[in-house]
């Protein structure tokens, strides 16, 4: 007999409707205002998934490339664009402030390194993961999870509702 072994936030309580699934794209991000699973593989991008239990809000992103040089419109394909695009929306209404959010980081994988050697000297996930975390000091938000780095890719789920989250490797 097997164990189930997905965290109590993703079971679904039998007398509650299912909760919309989202899946993102390299590149993508969501921001929710009701109860959703975000979903995202990732290899050398990041997920920064932010939290806030006191307005129901959540984001997620998953972004591509460390830095945009372009600052006329966001541009989610980059960490830094992303992160100050989602720490804004869930702070719009001043109903959240930026002590009531959290952080979690996930992905920055170096999967070029043994694959494709050209590009390995690029530490593309590396770049990722400091903008990433530079970022979100700078606004003074704790990143209470992180599962980064190495050389595998992840499967990322990030309940909006609850703010858990869930990873598998690839």
């Amino acid at each position: 007999m097997t164990e189930n072994t997905r965290p109590q936030p993703f079971v679904q309580a039998a007398d509650r409707p299912t909760i919309p699934i989202r899946h993102l794209l390299p590149g993508d991000l969501q921001v929710a205002e009701e109860p959703t699973l975000f979903k995202t593989t990732l290899g050398s991008c990041v997920a920064v998934c932010l939290f806030s239990p006191k307005g129901h809000k959540s984001a997620m992103c998953h972004s591509m490339l460390p830095t945009c040089a372009n600052d006329r419109a966001p541009c989610f394909r980059f960490v830094d664009c992303s992160i100050h695009y989602m720490v804004q929306s869930l702070v719009k209404n001043q109903a959240i402030t930026l002590k009531d959010i959290s952080a979690q980081l996930f992905g920055g994988a170096e999967i070029f390194k043994g694959s494709m050697p050209d590009f390995a000297d690029f530490k593309i996930g590396h770049q990722n993961i400091m903008i990433a975390i530079e970022i979100l000091e700078s606004y003074g938000i704790p990143i209470i999870k992180k599962r980064v780095g190495g050389q595998k890719a992840y499967k990322v789920f990030f309940n909006s509702e609850t703010g858990q989250s869930m990873l598998d490797m690839v």
